[in-house]
C-alpha cells in the first residue's frame, strides 16, 4: 500500500518523495523498501536501536533529513552541527553519502515567528556546511 502511494506521488509530482515523521519508531526500512527517496526524522526521537536500520538504508541509497535543531528552543550552528555529527560519525557516513544528507529543524516551524523561522533556517544551513566539512576530514 505504501509503495502505491509513493509511486502515485512520484508520477503526479515528478519529484522526490520524502516522508517526515517526528515521532519515535519510524519504520525506516519499510519506507525505503516502499520506494521513498528520503526520510525526515527528529534526532531526539531516534532510539539507539534505530540507528542500525537507518545506517543500512543510507548505505542502500536512502536520503536522510536529520532534524537536529529542536523546534522548542534556538541553537546556533555549532551546536546543531555537534548534534548531527555524533550519530553520523557513529554510522561511519562517508563523504559520498553527504549529498543525501539534509540538516533540518526537528519539526515544522509553523508556530515560530518570522524572525525565529529565518534564524532557524540560517542556523541549519550553516550547520550543514560544518557537518559537510567535518565528514570530509
Amino acid at each position: 500500500m505504501i509503495s502505491y502511494v509513493v509511486d502515485a506521488l512520484r508520477a503526479t509530482a515528478a519529484a522526490s518523495v520524502v516522508v517526515h515523521c517526528c515521532a519515535a519508531g519510524v519504520p525506516v526500512g519499510l519506507l525505503h523498501r516502499a520506494g521513498v527517496d528520503a526520510v525526515s526524522l527528529d534526532l531526539d526521537q531516534v532510539a539507539t536501536r534505530d540507528w542500525d536500520e537507518i545506517g543500512t538504508a543510507l548505505e542502500a541509497g536512502l536520503g536522510l533529513w536529520l532534524g537536529a535543531l529542536p523546534t522548542n528552543r534556538f541553537l546556533g550552528p555549532d551546536e546543531v552541527a555537534r548534534r548531527a555529527i555524533g550519530p553520523l560519525r557513529a554510522l561511519q557516513v562517508d563523504p559520498e553519502m553527504s549529498s543525501r544528507l539534509v540538516i533540518t529543524p526537528a519539526c515544522g516551524l509553523a508556530s515560530a515567528t518570522l524572525d525565529t523561522a529565518i534564524a532557524s533556517l540560517r542556523s541549519v544551513r550553516a550547520a550543514a556546511a560544518i557537518v559537510t566539512e567535518q565528514l570530509a576530514d
